[in-house]
């Protein structure tokens, strides 16, 4: 990956999710990229570039640590298994109700009655992780409101967060 990239990587990653966010993520990561049509970069922890690096040349592997996003272009596609590791660091996260995260795992945006705890100063149009009640990233969303306008609202079915990506994209795919 070229530094120009990872820099474009380092500014969508932290205009999303808060100052510093990449870098903190990156810290027990080295990046490896896979490239194809697109290049797909690869979030690995050193003891497993240690393996990577004994085995280069003899083998391949297909897939090596996490699948942090894919770059396309002049854009940064996150990927699902990213979130859980951003989350670690970023306050920009909801907790979902049990039906909540049911919802959200069907790719259906979410009303306010299904938001269990949203963190404060969120703001309109800001990406959130989509947490369940056990805090695991079930999804990547789009704050549709302030949060501190959250109190005002009376219609509790009201679409307060649309779902960009979740888990259950993928077994809606394999059928």
């Amino acid at each position: 990956i070229s530094p120009s990239e990872e820099r474009f990587i380092q500014k969508d990653i932290n205009s999303k999710f808060g100052s510093k966010i990449y870098e903190k993520v990156k810290n027990n990561y080295q990046l490896i990229v896979a490239e194809g049509k697109w290049k797909s970069i690869f979030l690995v922890p050193p003891q497993i570039i240690e393996i990577f690096n004994k085995i280069k040349g003899k083998d391949t592997p297909i897939f090596i640590g996490i699948h942090f996003g894919d770059l396309l272009k002049n854009q940064f596609k996150i990927q699902i298994a990213a979130l859980e590791l951003i989350s670690d660091y970023t306050k920009k996260y909801v907790i979902l109700t049990g039906k909540g995260e049911q919802t959200a795992l069907y790719g259906r945006n979410i009303p306010l009655a299904l938001i269990k705890k949203v963190e404060p100063r969120i703001k309109k149009d800001e990406f959130v992780i989509v947490r369940n009640e056990l805090k695991e990233s079930i999804a990547l969303g789009k704050f549709l409101i302030d949060s501190e306008n959250l109190s005002k609202i009376t219609n509790r079915n009201k679409i307060i967060i649309k779902i960009i990506m979740d888990l259950g994209e993928y077994l809606r795919k394999e059928r």
